[in-house]
């Protein structure tokens, strides 16, 4: 080794060889130690990795969710001297974004520039950019100033028209092998296969009133809240429906109205008009219960368990319209609470997360990367024909709820992710034609781009 180039090696190992954490706004950067032969860069600066710094530089905090960025990386040593020609490769690790390349090059500065769009939802977006064994993150908090709309899916409408059915559509959840959407719709079940064609599924056993809630469990057994016959349902794998609780057995139902499988394969049941949240065994034995005031706090409604299996997230809404309660129908009294779960699926501690959210609080469910999102309806209290729904979301690192999506000639009630053959990042939403409000030919479901996966089909 030269004696210039030992000089400037011995200086960047006596500036300290341990790790270095430069940082830009909203940004990170690190170094790696490998314990690898020094690397030999362009400009004759040998920068080991337990030396080599990666910085990102002048990330503004937030930024429109889609609308492209610049990324600017600096790779120098740990002295600040810059490294010429450093290869830096980049990877979306959160928020569905995507990259114009995936590879830059430094400069003499040792700077390079990515151009990075953030996903379509107003969550945390983030950068994985690495050199060699040195990592640094990019993040930013996408933000989104006008909601986007769904698109339609297939024509459900025409679809249980041509079958004399008539009422709503309201629930959905996807088969565990992927090749169908199943819709609850009074007196039975539709599956939609990838290119929105519809099919009615053949039931045997217990009649099915009208499900409003759908579940899958390990087993491949589908679970449904029915709202019209008062009970919970059991679907075997061959179409036979079995009734476990409500109906003609012990225990009584009013208004079941959506159910999630928790813990230990255990039944989570929303009943709207019993105001309560119920877990069942799957033989129907009750085990634990969770109630509302109906009046200031309205009738349980979505539920969903969380990614880590340890809270249970319940929605709420104003149950004038469909129980005997008295309730006031102008009430606000749709909200977002939060219960601890215990590993036998038992409920705990409740919290208050956004309670008088909305009229109604309907839906509930998550994607892979824990961002909660919750349907809700908005009737406008001088004319209850006028209605706003939308999708909020709350990010995962928590906060408040974010507006994504919104209809004024549409009442989205609940969703679930699509499997790879409906696109792994699509979010489906079944529509709801709620009475007074919105007419029959509003029911149906409709689709958007979230940019990120949901969780497993089947629960663990």
């Amino acid at each position: 080794m030269g004696g210039a180039r030992m000089r400037r090696t011995m200086a960047a190992v006596t500036a300290g060889l341990g790790l270095a954490l430069l940082a830009g706004c909203g940004s990170t950067g690190a170094s790696g130690d490998s314990g690898r032969d020094a690397v030999d860069v362009a400009d004759g600066i040998d920068a080991t990795p337990a030396q080599a710094t990666l910085t990102v530089e002048g990330l503004p905090a937030s930024a429109p969710a889609g609308v492209p960025v610049t990324v600017t990386v600096r790779a120098g040593d740990a002295a600040g001297s810059p490294a010429l020609g450093a290869t830096i490769d980049a990877t979306v690790a959160r928020g569905g974004g995507r990259l114009a390349a995936a590879t830059a090059v430094t400069g003499a500065d040792g700077r390079a520039t990515f151009t990075w769009t953030p996903g379509p939802a107003p969550v945390l977006q983030r950068l994985s950019l690495a050199w060699n064994d040195v990592v640094a993150t990019a993040s930013l908090d996408a933000t989104l100033a006008t909601p986007v709309a769904p698109a339609p899916f297939g024509d459900v409408n025409a679809y249980l028209s041509g079958n004399g059915v008539s009422g709503s559509t309201e629930d959905l959840v996807f088969t565990p092998d992927g090749t169908h959407l199943v819709l609850g719709v009074p007196g039975g079940l539709i599956q939609m296969d990838p290119a929105g064609n519809g099919a009615t599924m053949a039931l045997t056993g217990d009649a099915l009133g009208w499900a409003l809630g759908l579940a899958y469990d390990a087993d491949g057994v589908l679970w449904a809240a029915d709202a019209n016959g008062k009970a919970l349902r059991r679907i075997d794998t061959a179409g036979k429906v079995t009734t476990i609780a409500g109906g003609a057995t012990a225990f009584p139902l009013k208004y079941p109205n959506d159910l999630t499988v928790g813990p230990g394969g255990r039944i989570i049941l929303a009943d709207s008009c019993l105001g309560k949240v119920l877990v069942f065994d799957p033989d129907g034995t009750l085990v634990s219960e969770a109630a509302f005031d109906m009046a200031t706090e309205g009738g349980a409604n979505g539920v969903a368990v969380d990614p880590a299996g340890d809270a249970l997230w319940v929605t709420t809404e104003n149950t004038a319209l469909l129980c005997t309660d008295g309730s006031d129908f102008a009430a606000v009294n749709g909200g977002l609470y939060r219960f601890a779960l215990a590993p036998d699926g038992t409920l705990g501690e409740r919290t208050s997360v956004a309670p008088g959210l909305a009229n109604y609080a309907d839906g509930v469910t998550f994607d892979a990367e824990g961002n909660l999102y919750v349907m809700v309806d908005r009737l406008d209290p001088g004319d209850i024909s006028r209605i706003e729904s939308a999708v909020l979301v709350r990010p995962a690192e928590g906060g408040d709820l974010r507006r994504f999506l919104v209809t004024t000639d549409k009442a989205m009630a609940n969703a679930a992710f699509g499997p790879a053959a409906f696109g792994q990042q699509t979010m489906y939403l079944a529509l709801i034609a709620m009475p007074l409000v919105l007419a029959p030919e509003a029911r149906g479901v409709v689709q958007i781009d979230v940019g990120i996966g949901g969780l497993p089909l089947i629960p663990k």
